[in-house]
């Protein structure tokens, strides 16, 4: 063992040199990226999504006015507060307008544009930059956990194929996809080891997304049930000394989720607070009670009847939407047909069929869906081979990573299906909820993920040069194409994005 620690570190400096020039290229690459982002992006600023109505951007931009006024009528309020903890809530992002919660109108609020035209077109340049900020940021810590090829990949797919036509408009989707993102790393990491500080940084990502979008039941839920489940296992597996080598601490369990509610509660807790003494109830959402009507215009006449706290509380046991009263008046087969309806309709935003709803992606004539799943594919051979392996006993095969990926797997999947069937449920009348769009960008994650963690441990096996070259052709294949397909829209004369 000595002897093989002494090789791989005697490599890691030859190798030093190599990997440095990696790095500059891939800085290289940043560069170059944020040039063509920063060129994409104005071009959809300026050239697409001019109609305020579209997409219910006008809702969020009035959303950004009733900010402003709320925050100037509070100042004077504020400042004549004794209570530092009084004034500091006061300051985080807590007003409520209608369906839009209050992180993206409280950002785009310090803006100075006062004419509604003006700060439409401020509200998407922020949108756009405040995303590429985070893709760079992001790709720097992909390249560091995965693979330079990996990093890139996401950046390109992800990040020009997916993610930048949702961030140029006036609508928080930018954003939510990106807190998305960084709850998912922090879920996923929990999973593989569950230290306590981690729990911390969950809770205060998860209360920045509860603010940004406050439907984050579907992962709490999927996580609180996989490290629930995981922990009887491990607990079962060492009562009969079976148990593998693992990271997973069951104590921490504990102690961690009491750390993460407290981090949220701190984070959350003006938004909490306010929506209570609004609406009459703390984690307050239109869409929870909308949901459960028939049509897009029946949940906003609901809106405009039951604008606060006063009408809300009127509504009695028998009036207010909810799960019982579709039941009574509906049934157990409409409820399932309903819900398998909604589902049908939201995993389209997963695998798009066609590139009708994202610029980007039609000009370029790019296939989310699609290479979604080429991911998937990729992620199933090499866990194949990963298996294959293990199967074996192959020495070489860390025990760890399969503890892990399993869990990983689980949680993805319960993710997706709760939130499928859930959204799917309000899908009549809440179509354009930003969940199930938000998770794109993490299970495009979770497939490079799992496959460079497989790759990785399967490189002191005979496999290692097959799936070393099966993940650089890999990774190559999306790059290549989306490289030729913004260099002919660059460079082809025609601007097909103004």
């Amino acid at each position: 063992m000595t002897d093989t620690v002494r090789e791989t570190s005697g490599a890691s400096r030859n190798n030093k040199p190599t990997r440095l020039f990696i790095w500059a290229a891939f800085l290289l690459f940043l560069v170059v990226f944020a040039g063509v982002y920063s060129w994409l992006g104005t071009r959809l600023v300026m050239g697409d999504h001019q109609s305020q109505a579209e997409w219910n951007q006008r809702d969020y931009l009035d959303a950004v006015f009733q900010t402003k006024l709320y925050a100037k009528n509070t100042a004077e309020e504020i400042q004549t507060t004794t209570a530092f903890g009084s004034a500091a809530a006061r300051q985080l992002p807590h007003f409520l307008f209608g369906r839009v919660d209050p992180l993206w109108p409280w950002i785009i609020s310090f803006s100075k544009e006062s004419d509604p035209d003006a700060l439409f077109l401020t509200a998407k340049k922020i949108n756009v930059m405040i995303c590429g900020v985070a893709l760079i940021l992001l790709g720097l810590v992909s390249a560091r956990a995965f693979s330079f090829l990996s990093a890139t990949c996401f950046l390109l797919v992800g990040g020009i194929g997916y993610l930048l036509d949702r961030a140029a408009v006036c609508r928080i989707d930018g954003i939510v996809f990106l807190l998305t993102v960084l709850v998912w790393i922090c879920l996923l990491s929990l999973l593989r080891h569950n230290s306590l500080w981690k729990y911390g940084m969950l809770g205060f990502l998860l209360g920045f997304l509860f603010l940004a979008n406050s439907l984050i039941s579907p992962l709490v839920i999927a996580f609180c049930v996989v490290t629930i489940f995981r922990s009887v296992v491990e607990n079962s597996l060492q009562k009969r000394d079976e148990s593998p080598v693992s990271l997973w601490s069951i104590p921490n369990q504990i102690v961690g989720l009491a750390i993460c509610l407290t981090i949220f509660m701190i984070v959350a807790g003006p938004r909490l607070s306010y929506a209570n003494e609004n609406y009459g109830n703390a984690f307050h959402r239109y869409d929870d009670l909308t949901m459960w009507l028939s049509s897009r215009d029946e949940a906003d006449s609901f809106r405009s009847q039951f604008p606060g706290k006063a009408e809300l509380s009127a509504l009695t046991k028998d009036t207010r939407p909810g799960l019982q009263n579709f039941f009574l008046e509906n049934g157990l087969e409409r409820f399932v047909d309903r819900a398998l309806d909604g589902a049908r309709e939201q995993s389209a935003h997963l695998f798009p069929g066609n590139n009708r709803s994202n610029t980007v992606a039609r000009v370029l004539n790019w296939r989310p869906g699609l290479w979604l799943i080429y991911f998937a594919s990729v992620f199933f051979v090499i866990g194949l081979i990963h298996r294959l392996a293990a199967l074996k006993k192959d020495e070489q095969v860390w025990r760890v990573g399969q503890t892990s990926s399993r869990w990983v797997f689980l949680f993805a999947i319960l993710t997706v299906i709760f939130s499928i069937f859930w959204i799917g449920l309000g899908h009549p009348a809440n179509a354009d909820e930003v969940v199930i769009p938000a998770l794109y960008l993490p299970i495009l994650l979770t497939f490079v993920w799992i496959s460079e963690r497989f790759r990785r441990q399967l490189q002191r096996t005979r496999w290692a040069r097959f799936v070393n070259h099966l993940h650089v052709l890999a990774m190559i294949l999306p790059i290549t194409f989306m490289v030729t397909r913004l260099a002919v829209l660059i460079f082809g004369g025609e601007d097909r994005l103004m």
